[in-house]
């Protein structure tokens, strides 16, 4: 997946878009944090876009 990163200028630090399932909320955290919580409601139930 880093070589994918690169190739298509994700980049390590370029943070990445999640939809939490819980909620409507679409937000932008790093791709290596750890513990995603959604902002709105918190839960933890997220997935990359």
């Amino acid at each position: 997946m880093k070589l994918l990163r690169r190739v298509f200028g994700g980049g390590e630090d370029s943070p990445t878009k999640y939809q939490c399932s819980a909620c409507p909320e679409t937000f932008e955290a790093p791709a290596d944090a750890e513990a995603l919580r959604c902002p709105v409601c918190g839960d933890r139930n997220v997935a990359p876009l």
